[in-house]
């Protein structure tokens, strides 16, 4: 009478390691892909507000700030600086990009339309292509 031995076999084995392998990829692939959208999701709400902080700042000084500093002192110019109602940050300094970068502001013209661009690299940094960055929308 023979008997049988349990277990696996290596061939089992090596399936059961494979299928493990391939679903641990698509996790890992689906975990990226969230964060990155969550990235920029975070980098549209900062953007947002930051737009709101500037529009509150050009409703009391009557101008829209010459760099995002301004939000958090008072602006040297004298016009400015008396009608500077400050600091227009929750926080004492001006929030980083979900990527370690600065948030980019551009103030134009005063008849320019939009009268500033308000922006992010996004996840490529300072080699984005602009059609690449997240931008607010005004």
């Amino acid at each position: 009478m023979k008997h049988a031995k349990s277990g696996f076999t290596l061939v089992e084995i090596m399936i059961v390691i494979t299928i493990i392998g391939i679903l641990g990829g698509l996790a890992i692939q689906q975990y990226t892909r969230y964060q990155r959208r969550a990235n920029v999701t975070r980098a549209e709400a900062e953007l947002r507000t930051l737009a709101l902080d500037i529009s509150q700042f050009r409703n009391d000084t009557g101008q829209y700030p010459a760099q995002l500093q301004d939000l958090l002192k008072r602006p040297s110019d004298p016009a400015i600086a008396t009608k500077w109602r400050g600091k227009y940050l929750e926080k004492d300094e001006i929030p980083q990009d979900p990527w370690g970068e600065e948030y980019q502001y551009e103030r134009k013209s005063k008849d320019a339309k939009p009268p500033y661009e308000l922006y992010s690299y996004g996840p490529l940094g300072t080699e984005a292509d602009p059609s690449d960055y997240v931008l607010v929308q005004k």
